[in-house]
């Protein structure tokens, strides 16, 4: 957390965006996997009714490119005469005028891939416990965008490529030396195992039909749903 330790306690704090989100700086109920989950993706993508109280910690995001020291804030900061009363909003531009992707913050690590891939995709997994039945490709597509995401690619399942681990941050329950396939964005049917099949580390993160020579036909349909427990959905736009 931006080279900070974990916080003692349960910690929350709020997240920006285009919509109300907070995550979790501290550990819930003593798990210490908790920590950096948001409280939508612990509730099956939806804000609970009663919101939790906030720990005494918030972090504001000024120019990415731009690092301000804390001695510095107070002689660099305007008098407020000088601010406007509300930023204007441009003008929508075409998607072909926009960049091909934000700067990256100097103090974001892209040596290290699950950084680099965690930053680009916001990736979020979900399972039975957040809403995921475990339906066919089509369901999948429809419950990332129900909750303002997308599917998440391959590479965002595997930042170390095939036969490699898979993104942390799954759930608890999730057990890694079984079967499990995962659907993956921009080709329709195609899912990735993100456990191992018959105990061989080496299927992780390989597709289906690299393993089978074929698409699943429960793929298409709400069979075999135990096969499908995990789902990674990308909750940040434009990648």
């Amino acid at each position: 957390m931006n080279g900070m330790e974990r916080l003692s306690g349960e910690v929350w704090a709020p997240v920006g965006g285009d919509f109300v989100d907070f995550i979790q700086l501290g550990t819930f109920r003593d798990d210490e996997s908790s920590t950096c989950d948001s409280l939508t993706g612990m509730n099956a993508g939806k804000l609970p009714d009663n919101l939790p109280e906030l720990g005494g910690f918030v972090l504001c995001c000024s120019d990415p490119n731009v690092i301000v020291l804390p001695e510095e804030m107070e002689d660099s900061a305007p008098p407020a005469s000088q601010l406007p009363d509300a930023v204007p909003v441009p003008d929508a531009s075409p998607a072909s005028k926009l960049p091909d992707a934000a700067p990256v913050p100097p103090q974001i690590d892209t040596s290290d891939p699950v950084v680099a891939v965690g930053y680009k995709y916001g990736p979020v997994w979900f399972d039975r416990d957040e809403g995921w039945e475990g339906g066919s490709y089509e369901d999948a597509d429809f419950f990332c965008k129900a909750i303002k995401g997308q599917l998440c690619p391959f590479e965002a399942y595997c930042p170390f490529g095939a036969s490699g681990p898979i993104m942390p941050g799954f759930p608890k329950a999730f057990k890694n030396e079984e079967e499990h396939y995962s659907p993956v964005g921009g080709f329709d049917n195609a899912w990735v195992n993100v456990g191992e099949k018959e105990g061989d580390s080496s299927t992780t993160c390989l597709g289906y039909d690299q393993l089978y020579s074929n698409e699943p036909e429960w793929g298409l349909t709400t069979a075999q749903s135990d096969l499908k427990r995990y789902i990674l959905c990308c909750m940040r736009e434009g990648f």
